[in-house]
């Protein structure tokens, strides 16, 4: 009975270790960026040694491809909570193109986002994430509308939009794109997005079109670090 408590506490003890590890990054890399936490910044906020975060989490990188995962996380249950409670409905195209929307719109309008965000860009942080993220994404656009996508289209499409999602954000960032809006900039990646699963500009017409009727209706709260609420 000891031995069980005594594994029963050294259990509780590590997850609430790791869950103050995670917080403290989210916080620390909110307020300061990837880039500028250094492992001793989070020792010493968390109060743990490094052996701890190699322990829990692996690396610092890791912890910030998961905080990262979480927002996106966020955006797609609170859209989804969204287009279901205020418009009775769920189309997969315009939720998809809405959370991107909301992404984008929250790299351009807060700077502890964009600065994260352009920070694990540039430490190449997404590439392997991202690309997995894009599997799931086409895979799950491919069943809802029968595409027929064999496996070489899907990794075409996962590279091309990997490579415009983090090569041109970045840039965007950087302001080598000018003066174009995150409406603009959004729109575009939507209808690159779409046109390469073989939309007509007409469609992704109608799919920008609702998605900024209801964009213009909706309200973006972040709440803590890297979350949010959608009103």
């Amino acid at each position: 009975m000891a031995i069980k408590e005594n594994y029963m506490a050294t259990y509780r003890n590590g997850i609430i270790t790791k869950n103050n590890i995670l917080e403290t990054c989210k916080r620390l890399f909110y307020e300061k960026g990837y880039k500028d936490t250094t492992y001793i910044d989070i020792c010493e906020d968390a109060d743990v040694s490094p052996g701890a975060i190699t322990r829990f989490f692996g690396s610092k990188k890791i912890i910030a491809i998961d905080i990262y995962s979480d927002l996106l996380i966020s955006i797609k249950e609170n859209t989804k909570s969204y287009l279901l409670e205020k418009h009775n409905e769920y189309n997969l195209r315009v939720a998809s193109a809405l959370e991107q929307t909301i992404f984008t719109d929250l790299i351009c309008t807060n700077n502890h986002y964009k600065k994260f965000y352009y920070d694990i860009c540039v430490d190449g942080l997404l590439l392997d994430s991202y690309i997995d993220k894009m599997d799931y994404f086409f895979k799950l656009h491919s069943d809802e509308y029968n595409l027929c996508l064999d496996e070489s289209q899907l990794r075409l499409l996962q590279t091309t939009t990997t490579s415009i999602s983090l090569g041109v954000t970045r840039k965007w960032i950087e302001g080598f794109l000018g003066d174009l809006s995150s409406q603009e900039y959004s729109d575009y990646k939507i209808s690159i997005m779409y046109s390469l699963m073989g939309l007509s500009n007409s469609e992704i017409g109608e799919i920008l079109k609702e998605v900024h009727e209801i964009y213009s209706e909706l309200s973006i709260i972040p709440i803590d670090f890297f979350s949010i609420v959608i009103e």
